[in-house]
C-alpha cells in the first residue's frame, strides 16, 4: 500500500533520482518482520505473565510510535528513520499485538483452539480489508500537485506546435530545464511524466503529461501515516476494467479473504484436523503458478481489440485465485498455534508458537530479497528488450528525447539508473501496439512461488504425530542404562 508512494516521494507523478527505490523499501517489511519474530519469542513468556490487558496496551503504543516515527522519516526523506519507526518500532508493536490475542484465546477457549485463535485473528484479515480504503483516502485528502512547467519533446512529440521545455541530462542520469529552454527555471531538477505515470496518479494533475518540478508535490503518505498514529494513539492491462477503484477493491477483497480464511480454515480444522486442512492449502500451488498464464491471456486479448466483457473471466479468475490463494494464507497463521498445541501440548505452546515464527521473520527477510532480485531482473530484460525496439523503429528517436544513443551502453545505464529512462518512457518512443511488459515482471517471482509452495506442501505431509509410548521406552530405557 505504502511503497509507490514512497518511491515517488519527491517526484510525486514520477519517481525522481533522488526518490527510494523498491529494493531500498522493500526491506522495511523485513525489518519489522525479523524484529517480530525477535518479540514474540523472547517475549512471549512475558505476554503469558503479565496478561493480555497490558501486553496489547503496550503493543499498541508501540505500533502508534511506529507510524509516527515512520512518517517523520517519509517527511524528511530520511530512510533509517523509516526503518527505526516500521522496522523496529512497529515489529515490536507488531509481535505483542500478535501473540497476545493468541495465547488468551487458546486459553479461555481450550476445547475450540482453531475457531477460539481463527476469530481472534481475523481481525488482521478485517484490518487489511479496510485498510486500502482509508489509506487511499487519506492520501489523496493530503496529496498535492507538484509544479507543472510545460510539455517537452518526449511527451509532445515532434510534430508538436508552441515552446516546450528545453532538457539537459546531467551526469548522475537525473534531468534538468537546459539554460537555453525558453519554459521553466533553468537548473530546475525535473521529472518528466508520460500518459501512463498520470494515469497512476489518479487524478491528482489535470495538467497531464509533461515536466514537472521536484520537490514540490507531495504524495500524502507522510501526513496519511501519521493521521493513522494519532488515531491508534487515541484509540494497465484492461483500462476500462482494471481502474484505481478496481485496484483498491481487489486489494480489499484480499483483505476480507485473509479474514475469512483465518477464521474459516481454523474452524474446519477442528473437524478435519490440522495436518489435513495444512494439505489443503496445497491448492494455492496451481493458483500461483497458473496466475502468469492468466496475465499474458488477459494482455494478449486487449492488446488485440479483444477486451470488455471477454477478458471479465480470465480476470475473474485471477482475482477468484488470488482471494482463495490469500484464505490459505491466513488460515496458516490462524490454524498454527492449535497446530502446534496438539503436536507439542497446551503447556508450552505459546514458547513454541513464538519460536516458529521465527521462521516466518526470517522468510520475510529472504522472500522481499529474491522478489527484488527476480523482479529487478525482469525489469532490465524489459528495458533492454524495449531499447531494441525502439532503435528498430527509429535508432535517432532515444537521442533526441535523451541525448544518448542505445549503443552508447553506459550512459543509456546511467538513465536507468537515475530512473530517468523507464519503461513508461520507452513505451512513447516505441512504435503503436507495442505491448507494455510491466505486468509480466513477476512471471519468474510467481513461478518461484509455487516451488516453494509444493515443497511446503510436501514437507507437511511428512509429519508425523509423535508416538509417545515409543518416546516413554526409550527414555525409561535411557534411565535403566545410567543406573546401571
Amino acid at each position: 500500500m505504502w511503497t509507490p508512494a514512497l518511491s515517488k516521494a519527491l517526484g510525486v507523478v514520477a519517481s525522481a533520482p533522488t526518490d527510494w527505490t523498491h529494493p531500498a523499501l522493500l526491506p522495511v517489511f523485513s525489518s519489522a518482520a525479523v524484529v517480530l519474530g525477535v518479540t514474540t519469542s523472547t517475549l512471549g513468556s512475558w505476554v503469558e505473565k503479565v496478561g493480555p490487558r497490558t501486553a496489547g496496551m503496550v503493543g499498541s503504543t508501540f505500533w502508534s510510535g511506529a507510524l509516527l516515527t515512520t512518517a517523520a522519516g517519509i517527511e524528511m526523506h530520511a530512510l533509517p528513520l523509516v526503518y527505526a519507526g516500521y522496522g523496529v518500532l512497529g515489529g515490536i508493536g507488531w509481535g505483542l499485538m500478535y501473540l497476545t490475542p493468541v495465547t488468551a484465546a487458546m486459553k479461555w477457549f481450550p476445547d475450540r483452539r482453531g475457531l477460539a485463535t481463527g476469530i481472534a485473528l481475523s481481525a488482521f484479515g478485517a484490518g487489511a480489508a479496510l485498510a486500502p480504503g482509508i489509506i487511499h483516502s487519506l492520501m489523496d485528502t493530503f496529496a498535492v500537485a507538484p509544479d507543472y512547467i510545460g510539455d517537452c519533446l518526449l511527451t509532445a512529440g515532434v510534430n508538436a506546435t508552441g515552446p516546450l521545455v528545453d532538457l539537459t541530462t546531467l551526469p548522475d542520469g537525473s534531468q534538468a530545464v537546459a539554460p537555453e529552454s525558453p519554459v521553466g527555471e533553468p537548473g530546475t531538477q525535473v521529472v518528466v511524466a508520460t500518459e501512463a505515470d498520470i494515469a497512476k496518479s489518479a487524478g491528482l494533475v489535470s495538467t497531464g503529461p509533461g515536466v514537472y518540478a521536484v520537490g514540490t508535490g507531495d504524495t500524502g503518505a507522510a501526513k496519511a501515516m501519521a493521521s493513522l498514529g494519532v488515531l491508534y494513539g487515541a484509540l494497465g492491462v484492461a483500462p476500462e476494467i482494471v481502474t484505481p477503484a478496481f485496484s483498491t477493491g481487489y486489494v480489499s477483497a484480499l483483505g476480507v479473504g485473509m479474514a475469512l480464511g483465518r477464521f474459516g480454515w481454523s474452524a474446519i480444522s477442528d473437524v478435519l484436523g490440522r495436518r489435513n486442512t495444512y494439505a489443503l492449502f496445497g491448492l494455492g500451488v496451481p493458483i500461483v503458478g497458473m496466475a502468469p498464464y492468466l496475465c499474458h491471456t488477459v494482455v494478449d486479448m486487449a492488446s488485440g481489440g479483444d477486451g470488455g466483457s471477454s477478458v471479465w473471466p480470465y480476470l475473474g479468475a485471477f482475482y477468484g485465485g488470488s482471494v482463495l490463494a490469500i484464505t490459505f494464507y491466513g488460515g496458516i497463521f490462524s490454524v498454527l498455534p492449535a497446530y502446534i498445541a496438539d503436536l507439542f501440548g497446551q503447556k508450552h505452546a505459546g514458547a513454541v508458537h513464538g519460536k516458529a515464527l521465527t521462521a516466518w521473520a526470517s522468510s520475510a527477510v529472504a522472500g522481499p530479497m529474491g522478489l527484488a532480485y527476480l523482479r529487478s531482473h525482469s525489469y532490465d530484460n524489459a528495458i533492454q528488450d524495449l531499447l531494441q525496439t525502439v532503435d528498430a523503429n527509429d535508432s535517432l528517436a532515444l537521442e533526441r528525447s535523451f541525448g544518448v544513443s542505445v549503443s552508447d551502453e553506459e550512459a543509456v545505464q546511467t538513465l536507468i539508473d537515475a530512473k530517468t529512462l523507464t519503461i513508461e518512457k520507452l513505451l512513447e518512443l516505441a512504435p503503436a501496439g507495442t505491448v507494455d511488459p510491466t505486468p509480466f515482471l513477476y512471471d519468474t517471482t510467481l513461478y518461484a512461488g509455487a516451488t516453494l509452495m509444493t515443497l511446503a506442501f510436501l514437507s507437511n505431509l511428512a509429519i508425523r504425530p509423535l508416538d509417545l509410548d515409543s518416546e516413554l521406552q526409550k527414555m525409561e530405557a535411557g534411565r535403566t542404562k545410567l543406573k546401571a
